[in-house]
């Protein structure tokens, strides 16, 4: 009786090992760097949209949200509906932040689904490469106008300027963890 009591709750621990150590043994932030880019950006001189090789070697910091990031960046994930995009009842767990983390580009659910706020972002989590749109900079410039125009965009975001475009992107690159 002691011995099958013994067995079981051997068992039941290497379970629980099989189970908890993958997810305390994963990385927590990746660094991710493009290796190419390319888009349209638009030129106000000929007045059109012009095909674009950008420069590439962006950098990018993958890591898991924390309680300062829900703080900074939860009204924002909320009102562009994140997390019912991503999967209904899952919450964003990990943010793909610009270099500096002064920008939240992207936010992904714990099983790396994710979903941005101009783009997307799709990233194998085996062979950790990934491919990074930022894109419908000019409608968005527009939504921004028309807001503005309506007098319900009180603070008009840095460099605002709709007249002046952004430009939308593709980049490819590869992560590793760090």
């Amino acid at each position: 009786m002691l011995a099958r009591s013994l067995t079981r709750l051997f068992v039941g621990a290497l379970f629980a090992a099989a189970i908890v150590a993958p997810v305390l043994a994963a990385p927590n932030k990746y660094l991710c760097i493009s290796d190419k880019a390319a888009g349209v950006r638009y030129d106000s001189k000929t007045d059109a949209w012009l095909s674009q090789i950008f420069e590439a070697n962006h950098k990018f910091i993958m890591r898991r949200l924390n309680y300062d990031d829900w703080k900074q960046w939860g009204s924002l994930i909320h009102a562009m509906n994140y997390a019912s995009k991503i999967k209904p009842d899952l919450e964003p767990a990990w943010g793909f932040f610009d270099f500096d983390g002064t920008y939240l580009e992207v936010t992904c659910n714990i099983y790396w689904s994710c979903q941005s706020i101009l783009g997307s972002l799709r990233i194998d989590i085996i062979s950790l490469r990934f491919s990074l749109t930022l894109q419908d900079n000019y409608v968005t410039q527009g939504k921004l106008e028309r807001l503005r125009r309506e007098n319900r965009l009180p603070n008009p975001p840095k460099n605002y300027d709709p007249s002046r475009p952004g430009d939308d992107v593709l980049m490819i690159g590869t992560c590793c963890p760090i």
